[in-house]
């Protein structure tokens, strides 16, 4: 697989609609992303930009609509989301129990990322307090993910390579 510029495109889609709920996995397009960088002696930064801008991106959207129509768009959230049972009640008793830093650890918890954003916004934290720690989260959050990717890059490439055998 190359590694150019087509593939940050690929994967800061795929984490812009995936902040947005539509439910294309990210986690394993970073992994592979991180393997693919240390496979090919690329530096991890612009793949941890490609994901962590296009997380914010999506995470605006959903703080903006939070912030328009309260916690209304809450359950339109929850419906995108891939654990919707208690989905709203876990993203509220998340934000009950760990304030502002649900935005950090949320992306940790299924249900709970997709939901802070809108619970932040109806809730009416600042702007730029929300910005700050939706980008600290989203880099956690993916140099865990491209860190490991890259801590297993040769195994990873092995499953890669036998993919095409498995139809």
């Amino acid at each position: 697989m190359a590694f150019d510029s087509d593939y940050f495109w690929i994967l800061s889609l795929n984490a812009l609609l995936h902040e947005l709920g539509i439910p294309l996995p990210l986690t394993p397009a970073a992994l592979a992303a991180g393997a693919a960088a240390m496979m090919h002696g690329v530096s991890p930064l612009p793949v941890l930009a490609a994901v962590v801008i296009a997380s914010l991106a999506g995470n605006a959207a959903w703080y903006y609509a939070g912030r328009r129509y309260g916690s209304r768009v809450l359950a339109i959230a929850c419906r995108a989301s891939l654990s919707r049972s208690g989905c709203v009640t876990r993203a509220e008793s998340a934000f009950r129990r760990w304030g502002v830093f649900s935005l950090l650890l949320g992306r940790f918890m299924p249900g709970v990322s997709l939901v802070a954003p809108p619970l932040a916004g109806a809730l009416g934290m600042p702007l730029p307090k929300f910005v700050a720690l939706s980008v600290t989260g989203a880099t956690l959050w993916s140099t865990a993910v491209v860190g490991t990717g890259m801590l297993f890059a040769e195994e990873i490439g092995v499953l890669l390579a036998q993919l095409p055998a498995l139809g």
